[in-house]
């Protein structure tokens, strides 16, 4: 029986994009309590308040006007609301406050895969596409970075390999003659979409519509676009963004307004530095035997940007110039510029591909007969599986498996009080909270956020607290979770703090008392 090989290939492209949502899902799989550190209750909260509301809104609520994400941006939203008013319909449609929200993130920050499987698929075929994204399924700094909670930064660079592939076929079509401008369209669409979701996305992919058109230009000894076609393709970003995103294009404007100076330029000859000053990731963020499973993988990188740089072909190039684009913004910080690391997650969409085609191109230097040649390069796509396999998928399934486990999530006694919190408390409450272990704060911003209520907390346990709110308090919680869950090493703080809240609430009134969780409402 013949096999239709356009079905295959979209079963295998299934399978592929299917394995990746059961990998990425098993932070959740058994426990659908919402979690991560960093950004993930605020981009959590952002798209729940607009369910609660049943509106997407500008202003920020209450309880996160008083906090970083306030100040950051005057009371106001620091994205546009177009993610997070996604999730909020998932959580509707899927008739889940934290389950549906979690389902949603995890597909849409794995499109990235999909979208670079459809790039190298569409330039190099389907074996190279399949090696290349059945290794990103494992990567580590990207499933990091998506456990940590930036989920519309994950989100924003799934767009990037579309929008490279457009500007490809663009530049493809503009030198065979073709006044098109369809392609480039749809390529600066796909640029300011991404915008919707973070500013660096879009940046990224404009980068390497630079850097293609330079490469290819010096490559053809022509230019691959017009000025004419360059000016509308602009015209069309700018108007889109200016609809849809004006508060992330006012943020680079002000951004781009701020004094650049060259410094460290002996960053120039490394591929990335372990920054001087924490920027929020552990240090193993910095490290690529970390991030790529060991140095095993330095062989097929060498060999792919080998064989691209001696065949040179437009496709090629494009790789190269991939590469280049990617060199360039994480190394911005050269000339001052904030966050560059934050590139980095580009660095397994850029290497992945050029890793598998080089090896499925392999045994094209050796003079070999035809059918020789072919069962050597599935049999060498079958080794590079093995590899993954041993090497990156151990750490990847841990990484995921062991996300938040025990006490760094939130317990459902927890999220109990939480929502009492939210039912029975009016919304404009400043609620205290004491006994969160302080390397667990990320507990205190679910607080607030599953409550939907000004949570405030110490970043110590401090007895009695200090914070510079709790004058305006109408609510104080005292949660003894963590420290029961140290066992004997909890001991002497639950009797400071026990001794702490007979003496300080003879006279208010208990109005929550659960699973070693109390709330007293105060004056």
């Amino acid at each position: 029986m013949r096999v239709d090989q356009k079905k295959a290939e979209l079963g295998l492209a299934a399978v592929l994009f299917l394995l990746a949502l059961y990998f990425w899902t098993l932070p959740f799989q058994e426990n659908h309590i919402p979690y991560g550190d960093v950004d993930s209750s605020a981009h959590f909260t952002l798209g729940d308040y607009m369910r609660e509301i049943d509106s997407a809104y500008i202003e920020l609520p209450h309880y996160l006007s008083f906090t970083y994400y306030g100040d950051a941006n005057d009371d106001r939203l620091w994205y546009p609301p177009q993610f997070h008013a996604g999730t909020a319909v998932a959580q509707i449609t899927g008739g889940s406050r934290y389950l549906s929200l979690l389902i949603f993130v995890a597909i849409t920050c794995s499109l990235g895969i999909l979208s670079t499987y459809l790039l190298v698929r569409q330039l190099f075929g389907w074996l190279p596409a399949f090696l290349a994204c059945f290794f990103l399924i494992f990567s580590t700094r990207d499933i990091m970075i998506y456990i940590f909670g930036l989920w519309p930064q994950v989100v924003g660079f799934a767009f990037v390999p579309a929008s490279v592939y457009f500007y490809y076929r663009y530049t493809g079509s503009y030198k065979r003659g073709d006044k098109s401008v369809r392609y480039l369209v749809a390529a600066f669409a796909l640029i300011a979409t991404s915008m919707l979701m973070h500013p660096q996305s879009a940046m990224f992919s404009l980068g390497f519509v630079a850097v293609y058109s330079v490469v290819v230009w010096l490559k053809n000894k022509k230019p691959s676009f017009s000025i004419k076609h360059a000016a509308a393709g602009a015209a069309i970003l700018v108007g889109l963004v200016v609809i849809l995103a004006p508060m992330q294009l006012s943020g680079i404007i002000q951004g781009g307004s701020q004094e650049l100076q060259v410094q460290n330029l002996d960053r120039l000859f490394h591929w990335y530095k372990t920054p001087e000053k924490n920027v929020g990731m552990p240090l193993s963020y910095f490290s690529y035997p970390e991030m790529n499973s060991g140095y095993w993988t330095v062989p097929f990188l060498a060999f792919g940007l080998l064989f691209l740089l001696f065949r040179r072909q437009d496709k090629d190039l494009l790789l190269i110039s991939y590469l280049i684009t990617l060199y360039i913004f994480i190394h911005l910080d050269v000339v001052g510029m904030g966050r560059t690391e934050r590139f980095l997650q580009m660095e397994a969409r850029v290497f992945y591909p050029i890793m598998a085609v080089g090896l499925v191109n392999l045994p094209s230097f050796f003079r070999l007969p035809r059918d020789v040649k072919v069962l050597a390069k599935y049999g060498l796509a079958a080794v590079f599986m093995v590899l993954v396999l041993a090497f990156s998928m151990p750490p990847a399934y841990s990484q995921l498996t062991e996300a938040y486990t025990g006490i760094s999530r939130m317990t459902p006694a927890q999220i109990e009080a939480a929502e009492w919190l939210k039912e029975n408390t009016p919304e404009e409450a400043f609620i205290g909270m004491n006994g969160i272990l302080p390397q667990l704060n990320t507990i205190n911003k679910w607080y607030r956020v599953l409550a939907q209520r000004a949570v405030v907390y110490e970043s110590d346990l401090i007895i009695p607290p200090t914070n510079k709110y709790y004058d305006q308090l109408s609510y104080m919680a005292v949660d003894y979770t963590h420290l029961i869950a140290l066992g004997a090493q909890g001991e002497e703080a639950i009797a400071r703090m026990q001794q702490w809240e007979q003496e300080t609430f003879t006279q208010e009134q208990l109005v929550y008392n659960n699973n070693n969780i109390r709330v007293y409402k105060l004056g």
